[in-house]
């Protein structure tokens, strides 16, 4: 019997899966490196380490709504579709690829690019053409591609991503309590760096984009998962199962096997930018022992809405800042998956 052979081609081709797009998104010390990783130790996964980050001066100098379209979707397609010929020079100085793709990347810190000439602290990547030729054809032969930022301020910009029929692109979308944010910042921003160490900034912020997740809009429903940093710090594998149940994909053994080794094992008291945490208990308390009273009441005095949304409670003395079997993380509704 003669069949239509487009037909059954049409229809092969509809019931293949689009390429999943993960976008974890967060701010400056929320625990997106750690968040990441769940990633990156997936071998379908091609993953980057803020790739927008030397794009940033420009957008922040001028957000107009064309600069945010040159400096953040338009790369941020490319990198989701493994495109790497349309990026700025800058992107490749070894100030980004170097230290954050090489040393974060998984996939790329096995390729040529991150080779080094230790003799005269040379990056061999610079060759731009064949470096674009290696990036894409390493991205193209993973299954998957995520990325995350602490670059993208509103999730309103992710919309022309998201509603693109060609992709499956989703969004992680990772909070912190801001007391342990502004604890974390702290270590990393010095005290000139007002821009760093704005409270406002980080709450004015989250309390813009938890409204997707409060009241999503159409266009994001089942494109979108809040994640605690709190939670998934204290329990990794329930909250990593959870985020691949919400991808639809399983969660492979070596993600499993680098949760185990990378919550249990302990490290030196002095953390530095974008380490894991090693015992979560502490990590997720340390604020409360290191913050005084007057700083952990103006925090709370700024951010009380959103903290309350995402189930931050606020103290009110210093009994109660630095009694740790006082709980200030109550449970918040999980998405429905």
């Amino acid at each position: 019997m003669r069949t239509n052979s487009t037909a059954e081609a049409t229809a092969v081709l509809e019931d293949e899966p689009l390429p999943l797009r993960v976008i974890i998104l967060t701010q400056m010390r929320s625990g997106s490196s750690f968040t990441g990783e769940i990633f990156n130790k997936n071998d379908e996964f091609f993953y980057l380490f803020e790739p927008l980050h030397n794009l940033e001066p420009k957008f922040d100098a001028n957000r107009t709504n064309e600069n945010m379209e040159t400096f953040i979707k338009r790369p941020l397609r490319d990198f989701l579709q493994c495109n790497f010929k349309n990026l700025p020079v800058p992107w490749w100085s070894e100030g980004v690829m170097a230290f954050h793709q090489c040393n974060y990347a998984k996939p790329i810190q096995a390729s040529p690019l991150c080779l080094f000439q230790i003799e005269k602290n040379r990056w061999l990547g610079r060759n731009i053409s064949n470096s674009t030729d290696t990036l894409e054809s390493l991205c193209r032969s993973k299954k998957h591609v995520a990325l995350k930022t602490i670059r993208i301020r509103d999730i309103n910009y992710l919309k022309d991503l998201i509603t693109d029929a060609s992709m499956d692109t989703k969004i992680i979308h990772l909070v912190r309590d801001p007391r342990g944010t502004y604890r974390s910042k702290m270590e990393v921003c010095k005290p000139f760096m007002r821009a760093c160490l704005s409270i406002n900034e980080t709450c004015d912020r989250m309390r813009h984009n938890i409204q997707f997740w409060l009241d999503p809009p159409q266009w994001i429903q089942n494109k979108y998962l809040l994640t605690r940093f709190e939670d998934l710090a204290m329990e990794p594998i329930f909250y990593a199962e959870t985020i691949y149940k919400f991808l639809n994909i399983p969660m492979p053994r070596s993600v499993y096997d680098w949760i185990i080794n990378h919550t249990k094992h302990t490290s030196n008291e002095k953390t530095r930018s974008f380490t894991h945490p090693r015992v979560a208990s502490r990590v997720v308390a340390k604020w409360r022992t290191s913050l005084e009273l007057s700083q952990v009441l103006e925090i709370q005095a700024h951010c009380k809405l959103v903290m309350d949304k995402l189930g931050y409670k606020s103290v009110e003395n210093v009994t109660m800042l630095r009694d740790l079997n006082y709980s200030v993380i109550e449970p918040i509704n999980d998405v429905d998956l």
